[in-house]
């Protein structure tokens, strides 16, 4: 079977292919790649690497290089990021327990 696992909503390239809700699993969280710092970066630093990764991810040429990889994409910093890192972290607490992983 073929499904959309790292979605959160039905990509238009493929309309016929189910994502992981369709099939009952409502709550799970889409993947990523992530980029994090080190504790403690300095501001400046920090600012300047936010400010990189967003124009690269804006640039025409980076959305169609995922485009051709047929990878979804989307930015996410700040409060938008942790709230999202939170989610999946929690999602993935309960359904570990749910599927019998042990601690």
């Amino acid at each position: 079977m073929l499904l959309l696992y790292n979605a959160n909503e039905r990509d238009s390239r493929y309309p016929n292919v189910p994502m992981l809700k369709d099939l009952g699993c409502e709550d799970a969280p889409a993947l990523g790649f992530i980029t994090v710092g080190p504790r403690g970066l300095p501001e400046n630093i920090s600012r300047k690497l936010r400010e990189t990764f967003k124009k690269v991810y804006d640039s025409a040429e980076f959305q169609r290089a995922l485009d051709s990889c047929d990878l979804p994409y989307d930015y996410l910093e700040g409060a938008r990021f942790e709230k999202s890192l939170r989610d999946q972290y929690d999602w993935y607490k309960i359904f570990l327990k749910k599927i019998g992983v042990k601690n």
